[in-house]
């Protein structure tokens, strides 16, 4: 491409014919009229001048001299002047200035282009000479500096300096080699302002001590080249690998980088580093040989500097390895006699390692002969060093020094003509402990070969045994010979290869059972231990066992004798659990039910068999009351019980009769026929009709009676154990009982009751716990555990009875409600009136729940809500049945008119159609007779009579004593709902509301293709749902 020129012309027409003819010749021209406007140009424009055209005269102001004088003060521009004439006066004025040449403005295109050219060739001359003269005036002084350099790194950076005055507008980037000389790292770059130089650094991660690249892969790739060679692709592919991923590329755009050239530093074929030029414009270097002679100079100095600090610190290291050593150096001069043989040594030098081992002081003995230093000193050292002089063959040897009473190890050589040195160390501590070692050894020999235990070595490297005792080979049943060398899965261990527990499991066996095997296949059972010791540096398993062969027939011997002790254990607790049900069998399960009697009992059996039974019978209108007791514990004791139990039964016709004093006779007779011997029964006899109590007593715990506020045992009758006599005579008493009256009868387990300290407690704090409990069974009962339980432990030591009577007048009371607003304080005064008689939620509820279905349909449908009517409500309550009448003020109905409750699709549709009022009604008289014993109604049809009988109270006799104390059942959450089911409580009974909720639930949950659960215990509650045709719209479960 042409040059740049700027003309000056003072003269327009001629600058513009200038101009012309310039660019006809393909140059880009840019004119001036005067001094000042080239001087502007030149100085302020961004205008890339490269030649001037300079017209001397310029007229006015300032001449083309003057300003060609003020260009060249500050650039490097060639000038051609011009000018009109061709005047010897105007030339001589040029002499002044650096110009290359001069021409007549008339010249013609071939003149003008040429003295272009021929300026433009002395321009570059002059640079070129110019920098070959600065370059070699800077390796002048940097190779007198390099000589003075004893530092790499000033080294590095005077290299970097240099090329960078000699090679303008290139980077440099210099590699070095790591001072382990396995790996070439970037060292420095150059060339850069130090701005761009920081966002290169920060770009391509420049960090001089971390990139670093394998000397092997750096050498082949690059440091082959010694002379500067051009890379057409861009960077070189070295470094690329020096440089973090993508940055090469990033660089080469970043400094708009043309070519690449690269020489390695070698001295010798050794490896330095590198040189690297990242040239922007022009793909060629100039003067490359100069270059070139200053990377060998500097590559030169550097190999000499690194040679230098090497041999020194070679130097260095062996002075160090000398001063040191922990063993012993010293150089000999051997002395020969007239013969030619050994006959004596000279010391030369030592180490302090040598004066240390010996007692000997290099000053002592410097120069001097062994004779003399050591004159016990043995032919055998001055012979075996003498060999080694002569033959020039090393030795090395163990020997014990008579003269320094010491054992030696010593390696001897010969260094030079006449000489040996020796290394050598005190081994007297090892020998010392050799032998100990070697004395260990054979008594560990004699202890293995004499154990009774087996040892084994085993490599666990490779599972093979390396050693045995004599125990364990006779145990195995092979010679030791013959073991070893094997491996020991499959062979001693029954473990598969690859399975060892310790090797592969890593599993700790410290004294656990295992199975040998032996030659013969025989599973041998033995008591192992492995740890990991460690014999000459390498680690090893060390196994030792007992044989437990006897042992384990032994314990099998027990095992089986114990098992059977234990099945016949298993059986007699089988035969006395059985005697125990049959025992507690002999007791009612169930109370008979009388109108004046609340009957109530409990039965606390011990853990053994006991002697305890009770009867509890009605006979037309009287109640037969029995307790008895044997003597003792266990079987006998329960034979007993089961004797008189049966002997009680045969004469019941007696007490029947009211005649309690001739029944125990008759009973004691009887067991006197049998023998009876050391042990004699108790017994309490009565019998209940209406307000009379008659009773007799053979020597059983009188009982107690609650009238009013006070307490008192029953007046005490004639009579002895049964068993006791023939002649015994059981005086009856009788008392008139008041209502409201209590009867507590129990027997002499809760008379010797023990305290948690083991004391007795008193017989009166046992009737005031009694007495201060509530009188229903649902409560007494487990209060009464709970309150026994807090003083002492239980199961009691004996059986225990208690039978409590509550005596009661029937109630009748008459009631009137208008509203059911008004049923709810008649309903708690019901309640609570029914609850006295001892009736449980069982019989409690459903009678509750249909007298308000009942009072409800009164007032809704019989009264049809007329507040000014009423509904009169009579109950009649005793201890064996509740009896209601509902009798409202309307016309009456008839109760086959009300529609099917249990038409299932037909309350469906009613839901369906928001029928709100009537799917809610209709099931109450369907609930009433499920609920109830008797539902009748008068002939009007608005007087209805509901009898609930009382369901026979259950003997309460609880097994499980860690569930106690008991918690009575509550009602208030008796239906619990959850997201897909409702729970309905055991002793809750649902009233109608209840029944269409769980109605309007189940329809809807059907609509939206879901299932509702219904699940209830109550049998009685789960036969409502069923008769109401539920299963058809719901999951009818009952419960546990």
């Amino acid at each position: 491409m042409k040059k740049s020129i700027l003309l000056v012309e003072d003269d327009a027409v001629i600058a513009w014919a200038g101009q012309k003819k310039l660019e006809a010749l393909g140059y880009k021209v840019i004119t001036a009229h005067d001094g000042k406007t080239a001087l502007d140009i030149i100085f302020n424009s961004r205008a890339a001048v490269e030649i001037i055209l300079m017209d001397i005269d310029l007229g006015r102001g300032m001449s083309g001299i003057n300003t060609a004088h003020e260009i060249l003060s500050k650039k490097d521009i060639p000038i051609i002047f011009l000018s009109s004439f061709e005047d010897h006066q105007i030339i001589g004025q040029l002499e002044s200035v650096s110009s290359y040449g001069y021409i007549v403005k008339s010249s013609s295109s071939a003149v003008l282009e040429s003295s272009i050219n021929m300026a433009c060739r002395l321009h570059s001359a002059r640079l070129k000479t110019s920098r070959q003269l600065e370059a070699m005036q800077n390796i002048s002084r940097a190779t007198l500096s390099l000589a003075a350099i004893q530092n790499e790194d000033e080294m590095f950076d005077l290299l970097g300096k240099v090329l960078g005055t000699l090679i303008k507008d290139t980077v440099i980037l210099i590699d070095r080699l790591s001072p382990d000389r396995r790996q070439i790292y970037i060292h420095a770059i150059y060339g850069l302002e130090k701005t761009l130089l920081g966002n290169i650094a920060g770009i391509i991660g420049f960090n001089p001590s971390e990139r670093k690249v394998p000397v092997s892969e750096y050498y082949i790739k690059n440091l082959q080249k010694t002379k500067l060679e051009i890379f057409k692709n861009g960077l070189a592919e070295y470094s690329r690998d020096a440089l973090p991923p993508g940055s090469a590329r990033l660089l080469e755009k970043l400094l708009s980088i043309n070519a690449v050239y690269s020489m390695g530093l070698l001295k010798d074929r050794d490896l330095l580093g590198s040189v690297n030029f990242f040239c922007r414009h022009e793909a060629v270097i100039e003067e490359p040989e100069i270059i070139e002679t200053m990377i060998n100079i500097f590559s030169a100095s550097l190999h000499r500097l690194q040679s230098d600090k090497l041999l020194e610190k070679s130097e260095q290291r062996f002075r160090e390895l000398f001063n040191s050593m922990t063993s012993a150096f010293a150089l000999h001069e051997m002395i020969f006699d007239e013969n030619g043989q050994p006959a004596d040594y000279r010391f030369l030098s030592v180490n302090p390692a040598f004066e240390k081992m010996t007692g000997l002081k290099a000053a002592d003995i410097t120069d001097q002969r062994v004779s003399r230093i050591l004159p016990r000193i043995e032919s055998f050292w001055i012979k075996t060093y003498g060999r080694v002089v002569i033959t020039g063959e090393p030795s090395h040897f163990e020997h014990y020094s008579c003269g320094l009473e010491k054992y030696y190890e010593v390696t001897a050589y010969r260094p030079a003509a006449g000489q040996f040195a020796c290394i050598f160390n005190d081994i007297t501590e090892r020998k010392k402990m050799q032998s100990e070692l070697e004395d260990g050894e054979e008594r560990s020999r004699i202890l293995m070969n004499h154990l009774s235990a087996g040892v084994i070595v085993i490599n666990p490297e490779n599972n093979i045994i390396e050693q045995i005792n004599p125990f364990a080979a006779r145990l195995f049943g092979q010679p030791a010979e013959k073991i070893i060398g094997h491996e020991c899965h499959k062979f001693l261990c029954p473990a598969e290869k690859g399975k060892c527990p310790v090797i592969n499991l890593v599993q700790k066996i410290d004294n656990e059972e295992r199975i040998m095997l032996a030659a013969d296949g025989r599973e041998i059972p033995v008591m192992k231990s492995v740890s990991k010791i460690q014999i000459n540096g390498r680690e090893k398993l060390l196994e030792t066992f007992v044989d437990i062969s006897l042992q384990k027939k032994a314990e099998e011997e027990i095992r089986v004798s114990r098992k059977l002790i234990e099945d016949e254990l298993v059986r007699k607790e089988q035969s006395i659990h059985k005697a125990q049900i049959l025992q507690r069998n002999l007791n009612p399960r169930e109370l008979p039910v009388l109108p004046g009697i609340d009957i109530c009992a409990l039965y606390l059996p011990c853990e053994e068999l006991g002697g305890d039974f009770f009867s509890i019978t009605q006979a037309g209108s009287r109640l037969l009351v029995i307790c008895g007791d044997c003597t003792g514990h266990g079987i006998e004791a329960s034979m007993y019980a089961t004797l008189l139990k049966s002997l009680a039964d045969r004469y019941l016709n007696l007490l029947a009769e009211g005649r309690p004093g001739s029944f125990l006779k008759a009973v004691n007779c009887a067991a006197l026929s049998y023998h009876i011997d050391d042990s004699f029964p108790v017994m309490f006899a009565a019998c209940i009709e209406k307000e009379k109590f008659i009773y007799a007593n053979a020597n059983y715990p009188l009982p107690y009676l609650k009238q009013g506020n006070s307490i008192s045992q029953l007046i005490k009758t004639g009579g002895m154990h049964i068993g006791f006599s023939a002649d015994t005579v059981y005086e009856e008493k009788y008392f008139t009982l008041l209502p409201g009256s209590s009867l507590y009868i129990f027997s002499d387990a809760f008379l010797e009751i023990k305290s948690h300290t083991g004391n007795f407690i008193a017989e009166e704090k046992i009737i005031t716990i009694f007495d201060s409990l509530p009188l229903p069974a649902e409560k007494f009962f487990p209060e009464l555990i709970k309150r026994l339980s807090a003083v002492t432990k239980l199961p009691l030591d004996d059986d225990a009875t208690l039978v409590a009577l509550n005596f009661h007048n029937p109630v009748k009371k008459t009631f009137c409600v208008h509203t059911e607003k008004d049923l709810k304080d008649v309903y708690t005064e019901i309640e609570s009136i029914i609850t006295s008689f001892g009736y449980t939620e069982k019989d409690r509820q459903p009678a509750l729940v249909s007298l308000q279905e009942m009072v409800l349909n009164a007032l809704t449908h019989g009264n049809r809500g007329e507040e000014t009517k009423f509904a009169e409500i009579t109950a009649e309550i005793d201890a064996a049945k509740i009896v209601f009448s509902v009798k409202d003020q309307g016309d009456g109905f008839n109760p086959a008119a009300v529609p099917d409750p249990c038409d299932i699709e037909r309350l469906k549709n009613l839901i369906a159609a928001g029928n709100v009022k009537i799917y809610t009604h209709g099931r109450g008289i369907l609930m009433t007779r499920l609920y109830m014993n008797e539902v009748s109604y008068n002939e009007k049809g608005n007087n209805v009579r509901i009898v609930k009988n009382r369901t026979r109270p259950e003997v309460f006799s609880p097994e499980d004593y860690r569930a106690l104390p008991l918690q009575t059942q509550s009602t208030e959450t008796g239906i619990i709902n959850t997201e897909n089911s409702v729970i309905i409580s055991d002793h809750y009974y649902p009233d109608s509301r209840d029944v269409a909720g769980i109605l309007g639930r189940a329809v809807r949950m059907q609509k939206n293709y879901q299932k509702l659960s219904i699940i209830c215990p109550n049998l009685h509650v789960h036969q409502l749902f069923s008769m109401l045709n539920f299963d058809k719209i719901a999951e009818l479960q009952v419960a546990p």
